[in-house]
């Protein structure tokens, strides 16, 4: 019981930490950790409540500093994404739903490493409105499917250049949107429960911890170096859940 408590309150912690603008990548080993100790739609159901609780610790400070064309171009069809994750989960078994969430977070590192050695040749990329309708699409159905949808938006709106402020606000009203999106989806397919609710509610604590460390360690620790303790832990939770018996 208590390593039970000990795990639910690191993936709040960790999601506060990311929240707060440390780390942006620290995020995404909270799934497959779920995931590798709670049955996968568990994992999920309890997951997006945490997200959403640590969107509110953020979304007030980046209001109205968003890009509104992207993030309408990304938002729109992201609608649609999460339409079509929400009915591939009504009918997945728990354990290729394990095996998926596994498989799309190692997905995610390869890419979060590919982007890391593209550096800025990325932004030489010449992107048409139509790449963020796919990025905005292939996002919705991550993050229904393993909330693990910031890549394809990292990939579409870095190449842009767009001030740093304005990045990261797009990215954090667009997941805000995403994840009270997402509810609906999950409440149908039963993935959030009352059970879910009053878990998260006793996590909030460690989720506002999480958002004061995170302004905290911003400036004394390097972003890079947390991105590579990340990518590891994930990497190794994601392919223990990919070969799990």
């Amino acid at each position: 019981m208590l390593s039970h408590i000990v795990v639910l309150s690191l993936a709040g912690f960790i999601i506060g930490l990311s929240k707060a603008g440390f780390g942006g990548f620290a995020g995404i080993v909270v799934g497959p950790m779920l995931a590798l100790w709670l049955p996968p739609r568990e994992a999920l159901g309890l997951m997006l409540p945490l997200l959403i609780a640590g969107d509110l610790f953020s979304v007030p400070y980046y209001w109205g500093k968003w890009d509104s064309r992207n993030l309408l171009l990304l938002a729109i069809p992201s609608l649609i994404g999460i339409a079509v994750g929400g009915r591939i989960l009504a009918g997945i078994p728990d354990e290729l739903l394990k095996r998926l969430i596994g498989g799309i977070a190692l997905v995610f590192s390869i890419g979060q490493l590919a982007r890391e050695r593209l550096g800025d040749r990325a932004a030489a990329w010449h992107l048409k409105p139509i790449h963020g309708v796919i990025a905005g699409f292939a996002t919705g159905i991550f993050s229904t499917m393993a909330h693990l949808g910031g890549l394809p938006v990292v990939f579409y709106l870095l190449p842009q250049r767009l001030p740093a402020i304005t990045f990261v606000a797009t990215s954090v009203w667009l997941f805000f949107f995403v994840n009270l999106a997402k509810v609906p989806v999950y409440v149908r397919n039963g993935l959030i429960t009352m059970h879910e609710v009053t878990t998260v509610a006793r996590l909030l604590p460690a989720t506002a911890i999480g958002a004061l460390s995170g302004v905290w360690l911003r400036k004394r620790v390097s972003d890079r170096v947390v991105n590579v303790v990340v990518l590891v832990l994930t990497v190794i939770t994601a392919i223990k859940l990919v070969v799990a018996p």
